[in-house]
């Protein structure tokens, strides 16, 4: 195979071979499902030695070899975009597969770093040069970014695996390779944030998401069309039945007209069945769309917009089902045959004259009834929905505290509670379904009433030989036709006002506060030195009125060990929560490495830092997945390094079913030390430069604190450690101490000399 040429970006020579860029051995997506699927946990039945070496190697990381071909090709195209950002901002959120990009993630990838993205089916020949860069979708897996074309017909590449070379590829080789689908990605607009005219509606969501299912609509809405055409057949077979063939007896007629509606109605039922499909798949679409779109929301809130009560926030979620109820199939085509009543109408007109003033003057009566419920089902609807997050709340939090309220004999005022919000909750619902019933029926009533009007002008215009029998009959089926969307309309009230209510809720929580800001683009900081500053930080939780920090200045460099003591509510985890920028300050900054933290991605800082916090939370599932949760792509031997060091391994030997152990939910199966045993080890699994301890031994034995220290202690010889304990003995692994009172610093030194001055009561705290 010839190589026509080879360039580096860097302009040094190299040589590639073009097979090189889609024969090399990599994993299938589908393969990769598959796997994930079968994966067996080992089983620990022996304890190895400790070995103090880094927690993960350079190898360890499926993002630092060539085996993520999309995210790699993605990298070097945001790179030629202007946008410079890391792996774990690109994949930050996103739910991957085994930790690999598939195609469908490919846009929302790239829209993390500020790029606006479209995966398309595309011949080489009609790919413009004007859209280039593009990224190629090649077989075996494999991805390149296109550059351009040569003069000779060659293409212009950087296949992932040559770190950013270019190579020229014949066009043939390239075509022989190409799956037909390359990725578009152009930088998205910043709009001047201090002209609030040019920022786009962010309350668009919605709508966006039901014009990616426009082609499923508009083929619904011609299928109505058709469908309501062919309504008119019945009414129109039985009017010349009796106008034309029972006067002449005309038999072969009959049996032709018969043959001809027949043929309809299979048409007809291929049609509706066609435009339920439509509807549904429209439906399934976008409540997919908004679903992942939602969830990500809630995970990339800021920490400040965080709901008081989890259960009323979980409950507003779970109302999100009264909104994908109100989009089904048989909403949308009430909407939709709606506007095709006046087609009925009009042949009505034709038919009977002035009988169409009969159906016309029903609409409005029929829905003024419908319009004088809206606002007393509105008002119960949003009462009932109240309660219903009210009930929630108190399931929740019940479940949660389950033990406190035995041991505390609170069972009684519990239940008190429950039944007294379930009780006002059934009156409340009780009273919805009374009001839609009475719209349904109302509307119900007036039908038939037009019904009747209709047969009685119709006699007395056939009397008056203004109209056929078969005339009248046509009539009256075609109005009882024209007025069903009445109906269905009336028994979509109740289920509108929740949808307009759920929609209210939803858009609150589409409008959360990100932790990531569209209109930012962070600097990429893969690794840090340890370097951390606070520069007169003053910071309060928002739901609190007093400052939890006022005025802290304090610098630590890099692999320096500080220890944190101080009273209980002092501060110091609120210390430790605005490191890891679960928080930001009010004023001041905090810098990392010289850098304010607010400029770098969280998710690359939290790359870099250990937390472990002072509530342990663990996930429902085995002992293996709490460990490596968020680092999947860890290899067991690293795993199993920080679960030796932090003591996990002395406990999961022990057992049977060793690391596929079932934590529980909230690691309930777990005692205090064992948990904090799993966060210390998920802290040392990426090997962080930087490692943030707070309370970490305070469920753990002495023997278990002692074991840990000594172990802890060569791990953390060149990382930057902040330590807050009650525990003096953890204080060994730290040279400086920082005491912390009411939010304030009040004395900070070599361990030695602090101490000394403690004992000799030098250092007053305030009382």
């Amino acid at each position: 195979m010839k190589l026509h040429s080879v360039q580096e970006t860097n302009g040094s020579d190299k040589s590639v071979n073009q097979e090189s860029i889609v024969q090399e051995p990599v994993v299938h997506e589908s393969t990769v499902v598959h796997e994930s699927t079968s994966v067996h946990e080992p089983t620990i039945a022996h304890e190895p030695s400790i070995v103090h070496e880094p927690i993960v190697n350079e190898n360890s990381d499926p993002r630092s070899r060539h085996d993520d071909p999309l995210l790699d090709s993605l990298l070097i195209l945001c790179t030629l975009q202007g946008k410079s950002v890391s792996r774990t901002t690109l994949t930050a959120g996103l739910p991957l597969a085994n930790q690999r990009l598939s195609v469908k993630l490919l846009p929302r990838a790239a829209a993390r770093a500020g790029l606006q993205g479209r995966v398309l089916k595309r011949s080489l020949n009609k790919i413009s040069e004007m859209s280039l860069p593009a990224m190629l979708l090649l077989r075996e897996g494999r991805a390149a970014i296109l550059l351009g074309w040569n003069a000779d017909g060659s293409a212009r590449l950087m296949p992932s695996e040559t770190e950013g070379g270019e190579i020229s590829v014949e066009h043939n080789t390239l075509q022989q390779n190409y799956l037909g689908l390359v990725m578009f990605a152009q930088p998205r607009h910043q709009f001047d944030l201090q002209n609030p005219s040019l920022i786009p509606r962010t309350k668009s969501w919605f709508k966006d998401t039901l014009k990616l299912s426009r082609s499923l609509y508009l083929d619904a809405i011609l299928a109505s069309l058709l469908v309501n055409i062919i309504a008119l057949a019945t009414p129109l077979f039985v009017m010349n039945v009796y106008d034309r063939v029972v006067p002449n007896q005309a038999t072969a007629t009959l049996w032709v007209l018969a043959i001809g509606v027949t043929g309809a109605f299979v048409f007809d039922l291929i049609l509706k069945t066609l435009r339920g499909i439509c509807l549904d798949m429209a439906g399934k679409k976008t409540d997919l769309i908004i679903s992942a779109t939602l969830f990500e929301r809630i995970t990339g809130m800021s920490m400040k917009a965080r709901p008081p009560r989890v259960g009323s926030f979980a409950q507003n979620i779970h109302e999100f089902q009264s909104l994908r109820d109100f989009l089904s199939s048989l909403t949308l085509t009430t909407l939709i045959d709606f506007p095709f009543t006046l087609l009925l109408l009009l042949v009505i007109g034709i038919i009977g004259g002035p009988l169409v003033w009969v159906s016309i003057l029903a609409y409005p009566i029929a829905l003024l009834a419908s319009w004088a419920m809206q606002k007393p089902l509105s008002a119960t609807i949003e009462k009932t929905m109240h309660l219903a997050s009210e009930r929630q709340a108190t399931l929740i939090e019940t479940l949660s505290c389950l033990d406190a309220i035995k041991v505390n004999n609170a069972e009684s005022e519990r239940q008190h509670q429950w039944e007294q919000t379930i009780g006002s909750l059934s009156k409340l619902e009780m009273r919805a379904k009374a009001l839609s019933s009475l719209a349904v029926n109302l509307t119900q009533w007036f039908q038939q009433f037009a019904g009747v009007a209709m047969i009685v002008v119709g006699v007395y215009m056939l009397i008056n030989g203004k109209l056929s029998m078969g005339g009248l009959i046509a009539c009256y089926m075609l109005n009882g036709r024209a007025l069903m969307p009445l109906g269905q309309l009336s028994g979509l009230v109740s289920r509108y006002q929740q949808a307009r209510l759920t929609m209210q809720t939803t858009e609150q929580m589409m409008q959360l506060p990100q932790e990531r800001s569209d209109n930012e683009r962070p600097l990429k900081r893969e690794s840090i030195r340890g370097g951390i500053e606070f520069r007169d930080v003053t910071f309060n939780y928002p739901e609190q009125k007093t400052s939890s920090l006022q005025g802290i200045s304090l610098t630590i460099a890099p692999g320096e060990k500080v220890g944190v003591i101080g009273r209980s509510g002092s501060g110091k985890s609120s210390l430790q929560k605005l490191i890891v920028n679960l928080y930001q300050p009010n004023t001041g900054n905090i810098l990392i490495d010289g850098v304010d933290a607010r400029q770098l991605d969280v998710s690359d800082l939290r790359h870099n830092i250990g937390y472990v916090p002072q509530d342990i939370q663990l996930f429902s599932g085995s002992l293996r997945n709490n460990l490596i949760s968020g680092a999947r792509y860890v290899e067991d031997e690293a795993m199993l390094r920080a679960a030796e060091i932090s003591g996990v391994n002395e406990f999961a030997r022990l057992h049977p079913d060793g690391y596929n152990l079932q934590v529980g939910e909230r690691g309930q199966q777990l005692s205090g030390g064992q948990r904090q045993a799993v966060a210390i080890a998920r802290a040392l699994l990426l090997d962080p430069p930087i490692l943030v301890l707070d309370e970490p031994t305070s469920s753990m034995d002495n023997t278990s604190e002692d074991r840990l220290k000594q172990a802890l202690a060569p791990v953390i010889a060149e990382k930057t450690l902040l330590l807050v304990t009650h525990r003096v003995s953890m204080l060994a692994l730290v040279d400086r101490l920082v005491i912390v009172d009411r939010g304030k610093i009040i004395a900070d030194g070599p361990k030695a000399i602090v101490m000394d001055a403690l004992k000799k009561g030098q250092i007053n705290a305030s009382r």
